[in-house]
C-alpha cells in the first residue's frame, strides 16, 4: 500500500482510530503501526472518515490533505415498504440486537439488562452461540450466525434494531454502525446509544444517550418506544440517509476533487 501511494493518488477510508484500537488488540497490532503507519499516511493524498470525530484525532494529522466525513451507507432494497404498516405474527415486541463477538463495546450486558426490567417484551441476540453466553434473562433468544442471504427475512420478523448499547468503550460518540444501517435497511425503527450523523433526530430513532447508566430511564423510554413502532416500518426518510447510493456519489465527488489537486503536485 505505501508503494501504492507512492506511485499513485491513493485515498484512505478510515473506520477508526487505530492507534486507540492498538490498546485492544494483540501487541503485533502495534508493532506494525508503528513500522508502517506514518510512512503511508504522509504518502497518501486525501481521507475520508466515517466518524466526525476521526477529523478532530491528533493520530491522523500526519500530513494535511484534503479530508472529508461520508458515514456508512447500506444498499437499499426495492421491496421493503416504509411507512406503512409491517405484516407480524402476533406476540409481544420483538428487539434484536445483532453482535458478531462479545467485546465490551457490543453492549450485551445492557441489552440483557433491559430485557430484566421488561420482562413483557421479547429479546433477541443474533449472531453467537448459547456457550458463548452463559447466562441470560428468560425473556432473551440467542440466535446463533447466520448467512447473509437468511438475515433479511429474520429481520423481517423483528419489530426493533437496538445498535451497540457501550460504544464509550471503543469509539467515539458519532460513529455510524453498519448493523444500525442494516436495521433501517430492513424497515426497522432503531434504539441506539451513540449521535448517528444520518439519523439523529429522526422520527424512528432512539437514542438513549453516549455511555448510558439510568438502566430505569432507559426501559422506560425502551417500552414507550416499542409500543408506538411494533407492526411499523421506519420512515423512507431514514432508509435515504443511510443509502449508498447517495454516499457513493459523495465519495466520487470528492475523489475528482482529490485528483485535480493532486496532479499539479506529482507533475512538479
Amino acid at each position: 500500500m505505501i508503494e501504492v501511494a507512492r506511485r499513485w493518488p491513493t485515498i484512505l477510508e478510515i473506520h477508526s482510530d487505530d492507534k486507540f484500537e492498538w490498546n485492544l488488540h494483540p501487541f503485533y497490532h502495534r508493532v506494525m503501526g508503528t513500522l508502517f503507519r506514518s510512512s503511508l499516511l504522509t504518502r497518501i493524498a486525501g481521507m475520508v472518515m466515517v466518524a466526525p470525530e476521526l477529523i478532530e484525532s491528533s493520530n491522523f494529522r500526519v500530513k494535511k490533505v484534503p479530508t472529508t466525513t461520508i458515514p456508512n451507507g447500506i444498499r437499499i432494497p426495492a421491496d421493503i415498504k416504509y411507512d406503512a404498516c409491517r405484516e407480524r405474527q402476533p406476540g409481544p415486541s420483538r428487539l434484536v440486537l445483532s453482535v458478531g463477538n462479545t467485546l465490551p463495546w457490543q453492549g450485551i450486558d445492557k441489552f440483557f439488562a433491559l430485557a430484566l426490567r421488561l420482562p413483557d417484551l421479547d429479546f433477541h441476540l443474533l449472531g453467537l452461540s448459547a456457550n458463548q453466553v452463559p447466562a441470560f434473562p428468560k425473556n432473551v433468544t440467542i440466535n446463533e450466525r447466520m448467512l447473509p442471504a437468511e438475515i433479511g427475512p429474520f429481520l423481517s420478523t423483528m419489530d426493533i434494531g437496538f445498535g451497540n448499547l457501550a460504544l464509550e468503550k471503543d469509539y467515539g460518540p458519532s460513529p455510524s454502525p453498519l448493523k444500525v444501517r442494516e436495521y433501517v435497511a430492513a424497515g426497522l425503527p432503531c434504539i441506539v446509544a451513540h449521535d448517528d450523523p444520518d439519523l439523529e433526530g429522526q422520527e424512528g430513532i432512539l437514542n438513549l444517550g453516549y455511555g448510558f447508566t439510568d438502566l430505569k430511564q432507559a426501559s422506560v423510554a425502551v417500552k414507550a418506544f416499542a409500543r408506538h413502532w411494533t407492526g411499523r416500518t421506519c420512515s423512507r426518510t431514514m432508509a435515504d440517509s443511510v443509502s449508498l447510493v447517495a454516499k457513493e456519489a459523495q465519495r466520487l465527488e470528492f475523489f475528482e476533487t482529490v485528483l485535480k489537486m493532486d496532479r499539479p503536485k506529482r507533475r512538479a
